[in-house]
């Protein structure tokens, strides 16, 4: 079935994900490992996740949710939203406590977010983004009463620079963890380790099932 972005529908970015449950895809091999939505109106584009596996809801609340727009339509690297992102004062006091119950680390991971981490905008400074920006920015992310982490985000269309009317753009949702953040460098110190060793040494996600997804179509044009 192909995926496409959803008009239609009044989205509120508060972290409450009722206006979405039908609209919510599932990402899993053999049970659903998180749901994502992307929508859009005249103004807006607007993505939201629902993380139900335990050990995914700490990759994201530790290394964040990744929205990356691709505006040529291509499943390549583009402008970038990344939130949560809690800072390293936040996960050196967690070490010295000791406390790693996720009822505990996962609200206080996104609790001291302190802004968002943006890149590629054609307009907007690549860095941390304050969470009260005046780009229009916004993401929100919070465990629910079912104890899964919910995510919404906005992002204004005209933040996108897109110079083609009636052309596809490429939209990635991301689970951001620590087997896909960095597989050049994994890959590099496992060829190390193999040459040195003379022994296969292979880096694999544990998770079954995709921890990214890409969706082509269009959005409205004026």
């Amino acid at each position: 079935m192909e995926i496409k972005f959803t008009s239609g529908i009044v989205v509120n970015v508060d972290g409450h994900l009722e206006e979405w449950n039908i609209h919510l895809n599932p990402v899993g091999d053999v049970e659903p490992l998180w749901s994502y939505a992307i929508a859009y109106d005249k103004e807006n584009l607007f993505v939201a996740v629902k993380v139900m596996d335990p050990a995914l809801q700490l990759e994201a609340a530790a290394h964040g949710i990744s929205v990356m727009i691709n505006p040529y339509g291509k499943k390549k690297e583009g402008m970038q939203l990344l939130f949560p992102i809690p800072d390293a004062e936040t996960i050196r006091s967690m070490l010295e406590t000791g406390d790693f119950s996720s009822a505990h680390v996962r609200p206080s991971l996104i609790a001291r977010s302190r802004g968002y981490k943006v890149k590629g905008f054609p307009r907007i400074v690549d860095g941390l983004l304050s969470l009260n920006n005046a780009y229009g920015l916004q993401a929100i992310a919070k465990i629910d009463s079912a104890d899964h982490l919910v995510y919404e985000s906005v992002i204004p269309i005209a933040q996108l620079g897109l110079r083609e009317v009636n052309k596809p753009i490429a939209v990635q949702v991301a689970i951001q963890n620590r087997w896909e953040q960095t597989p050049k460098l994994a890959m590099r110190n496992q060829q190390s380790i193999s040459a040195r060793q003379n022994a296969p040494i292979r880096v694999k996600s544990p998770y079954k099932g995709k921890t990214e997804v890409w969706v082509v179509d269009q959005l409205p044009t004026k």
